[in-house]
């Protein structure tokens, strides 16, 4: 992941990728608020976010 970001900062400025990792982390946790939210099986939910 370092060498990744460390490749991007070669042709994106610091201000871009710090955006673009904010980016990832919003949708990152729009995601689980989303499965989170699901109204499907109230148990199972329950049981899966124990675990993780």
């Amino acid at each position: 992941m370092g060498i990744v970001l460390g490749n991007l900062a070669r042709y994106l400025s610091p201000f871009a990728i710090t955006g673009l990792v904010v980016a990832l982390f919003v949708l990152l946790v729009a995601y689980n608020v989303f499965v989170k939210k699901k109204p499907v099986g109230g148990g199972a939910q329950e049981n899966s976010g124990a675990k993780s």
